[in-house]
């Protein structure tokens, strides 16, 4: 039985693709893999370590002298896009405020300094007794 194509508006036997049909729309997911995996429960359960882990403030401004501690957000020093495999490696995360995270992201952080500060303890906030 002959039909009329939707594609390309000719007549063809019944049973046989149009050449200008496209082909099928692929089911893998919206998204690159690195996006994917920031929507995953292991990364909200490492990031949530990584920032207990640096007391929610912002490692790079504690370095300098600074306290930061809102609109934190953690880093990869090394980016997910060329060490995918250290996406939930500790050493490879550090607590940054949004500030810090914009500088490290456009690399006017060096890497080697974010893992020494990664690597350090944050100096702890000394308050006297009975005064705030």
């Amino acid at each position: 039985m002959r039909k009329s194509c939707k594609y390309c508006g000719r007549i063809h036997e019944g049973g046989v693709p149009c050449v200008k049909k496209p082909p099928p729309k692929s089911r893998k997911k919206a998204g690159s893999r690195e996006s994917r995996f920031r929507n995953t429960y292991a990364w909200q359960r490492v990031r949530k370590v990584a920032l207990e882990r640096d007391l929610h403030l912002c490692k790079l401004c504690a370095s300098e002298g600074r306290i930061s501690y809102g609109k934190l957000e953690v880093h990869h020093i090394e980016p997910l896009s060329e060490r995918f495999d250290l996406r939930l490696d500790l050493d490879n995360l550090v607590s940054l405020c949004g500030g810090c995270h914009e500088k490290a992201d456009g690399g006017r952080v060096a890497r080697k300094h974010l893992r020494k500060i990664a690597a350090s303890k944050v100096p702890p906030l000394l308050f006297r007794k009975g005064k705030v």
